[in-house]
């Protein structure tokens, strides 16, 4: 993803809470990145960021697909992906994220169904009655 201005992060910039980057032990376990003005798509090799437990993209210009690979992240407690431009299905991998408390994805243009694996989570992660899935 980049920036308004072009610039790019890379894991060598990991702890700059000023910039929504967040360590533990120099693993990065938080990515809060809100109303950024970001565009491009996020990575398959977010799989590689295996500490993460947070992650915070809402209100920004992200595009493209959720990665399937996203659902291996164990530790996610955070997906908040609400307020983009995602597309495609909403993966049926979210379903394995067991440690998730909260998860948004509303107003996004996401084609298909809801997965049973996502509706599978707790009921205060995928009530369908949220604003979740609208």
């Amino acid at each position: 993803m980049r920036g308004s201005a072009n610039s790019t992060l890379s894991i060598d910039d990991c702890c700059l809470p000023e910039a929504g980057l967040y360590c533990r032990n120099s693993r990065l376990t938080q990515i809060r990145f809100s109303t950024n003005s970001l565009f491009g798509v996020i990575p398959n090799n977010i799989v590689g960021l295996d500490a993460l437990e947070v992650i915070v993209i809402q209100n920004n210009r992200v595009s493209g697909i959720i990665p399937p690979q996203i659902g291996s992240l164990s530790l996610l407690t955070i997906l908040d992906l609400k307020n983009n431009s995602l597309t495609g299905p909403i993966p049926s991998e979210i379903g394995n994220l067991k440690s998730l408390t909260q998860l948004f994805l509303s107003n996004n243009s996401f084609a298909g169904v809801v997965p049973k694996e996502v509706l599978a989570l707790p009921k205060y992660v995928s009530d369908p009655n949220s604003r979740f899935f609208q």
